[in-house]
């Protein structure tokens, strides 16, 4: 919640609209999320895959290397990215909303 929370704030001081900030900072934590995890996520489903054998390190300078550099650990990370903003906003400002009843 490093993030979440003054993004949070400074989205709700700008548009006093406590859904949208929710919802956007949610979605916007999610997406810086799966852009930092995702070299190492490729990386997990070629090994889970069978193309990878080596280890983790040895993967990276793999896909590095065979598939074009930087491009090749964010080969789909529009579809990546769009999945992680919805399901981060909404659990996100669910998760929040919940934890005040409670």
């Amino acid at each position: 919640m490093m993030v979440y929370d003054p993004l949070k704030i400074y989205l709700h001081s700008l548009s006093n609209s406590e859904l949208f900030a929710g919802l956007f900072a949610g979605g916007t934590v999610g997406v810086i999320s799966w852009t930092l995890a995702c070299p190492v996520d490729i990386c997990k489903s070629k090994q889970q895959a069978g193309y990878a054998n080596t280890n983790l390190y040895q993967c990276l300078k793999d896909v590095y290397r065979i598939e074009n550099g930087i491009h090749g650990f964010y080969c789909g990370w529009t579809a990546i990215a769009t999945r992680a903003f919805l399901f981060n906003a909404i659990s996100l400002f669910i998760w929040e909303r919940a934890r005040r009843w409670f």
